[in-house]
C-alpha cells in the first residue's frame, strides 16, 4: 500500500503555524530575560549599598569617592577599591596597589609581569560590577581600545557625588562620595537617608555625550580615576547639559551655601541614557 505524503500546502500550513508560535514565544522569552536582568541589576545595587553600610560600620564613615593622595597622601584609591572586601573580593583588594608613588604597577599583568594584559589589577571585572542590561558595554566588560595593551575593567554603577560631579572643577561636593574628602557620615545627611541617593546605574553608551565631549563613556574604567571623577562618580546633572537637578544630599559642612535649586528635596530621576542617575538607584535604606 502506497503511503500518502504531505502536500506542499500542508507543509506551508505547518511552517506557518510554527512561525506563529515562535512569534508568540519570543516576546515572552524576552520579557523573562529582561526581568532576570532587572533583578540582577537591582541585586548588584543592593550589594554595593550593603557593602557601603558595612564599611561605615567598620570605619565610622562612608569611603571617599576618590582619594588620589588627597586628603590622605599615603593612598590612592576610590570607593570601588574600598568596598572590594565587602563584596567578597578581598583577594582583588589585596592585589591592588594603593601606594601613590608606584600605583602604575596596577597596569602590569600579574601573571607575566608585562605591561597591560587581562590579569592586571586594572582589568579586574566581576559580576557585581556590571549590569547585564548595559548594552553599551563590550562583551568582556573591558575597554581594550583606548590604551592597548592595557585593559580596563568597566563598571555600570556610580556613587552619588551630589548635584554635579564632572568635570572635576565643576563639582558641587554636596553628595555622599566625592573627590578629596575623608568620607561622609550618616549623621551628616541632613535630608534624611531615605531621601538621598547613594548609588545609581549608568548606561555606558551615549552618542550625544560621546560626540560633544570626545570622551566615550565606555572608556571609563573603575580603576582609571587619577584625574577624572566621572569614572566612578555620578550626579544629578553633568556638564555640558544644564539639566534640572534630580537629587541633592545637602550634606552639613562649612562649604558656602548652595543655590536654592540645589537644596531641593531628593526625587527620583527619570530613566535616561544621559549620564545621570536614573530610576535604577539605591538609597541608604536598602
Amino acid at each position: 500500500m502506497r503511503r500518502r505524503g504531505f502536500t506542499l500546502i500542508e507543509l506551508l500550513v505547518v511552517i506557518a503555524i510554527i512561525a506563529v508560535l515562535i512569534g508568540l514565544l519570543l516576546p515572552a522569552v524576552q520579557k523573562v530575560r529582561a526581568a532576570a536582568y532587572r533583578m540582577s541589576c537591582t541585586n548588584n545595587l543592593k550589594q554595593w549599598a550593603i557593602a557601603a553600610h558595612n564599611y561605615h560600620g567598620t570605619n565610622g564613615r562612608f569611603p571617599p569617592g576618590i582619594n588620589n593622595a588627597n586628603p590622605d597622601p599615603k593612598v590612592r584609591f576610590n570607593w570601588v577599591v574600598a568596598l572590594l572586601p565587602y563584596v567578597e573580593q578581598d583577594a582583588a583588594y589585596k592585589r591592588y596597589n594603593q601606594n601613590p608613588a608606584n600605583w602604575d604597577t596596577n597596569r602590569n599583568d600579574a601573571a607575566t609581569g608585562a605591561h597591560g594584559g587581562p590579569n592586571a589589577p586594572i582589568a579586574l571585572t566581576f559580576k557585581t560590577l556590571v549590569c547585564p542590561s548595559d548594552l553599551g558595554m563590550p562583551g568582556d566588560f573591558k575597554d581594550t581600545t583606548q590604551r592597548p595593551p592595557e585593559q580596563w575593567g568597566l563598571i555600570s554603577y556610580k556613587a552619588c557625588a551630589g548635584t554635579v560631579s564632572y568635570p572635576n572643577g565643576s563639582e558641587t561636593r554636596d553628595g555622599i562620595m566625592y573627590v578629596a574628602h575623608r568620607g561622609t557620615r550618616i549623621a551628616d545627611v541632613a535630608d534624611g537617608t531615605s531621601n538621598t541617593l547613594l548609588f545609581g546605574e549608568r548606561y555606558c553608551y551615549d552618542p550625544i555625550y560621546d560626540s560633544v565631549t570626545g570622551d566615550k563613556l565606555q572608556y571609563w574604567g573603575w580603576a582609571f580615576y587619577a584625574s577624572n571623577a566621572g569614572d566612578v562618580l555620578r550626579a544629578a546633572r553633568t556638564s555640558p547639559w544644564p539639566t534640572p537637578p534630580c537629587v541633592s544630599s545637602r550634606i552639613r559642612s562649612r562649604r558656602p551655601p548652595m543655590p536654592r535649586w540645589a537644596r531641593a528635596p531628593a526625587v527620583r530621576c527619570p530613566a535616561t541614557t544621559n549620564p545621570r542617575l536614573d530610576a535604577s538607584h539605591a538609597t541608604f535604606n536598602c
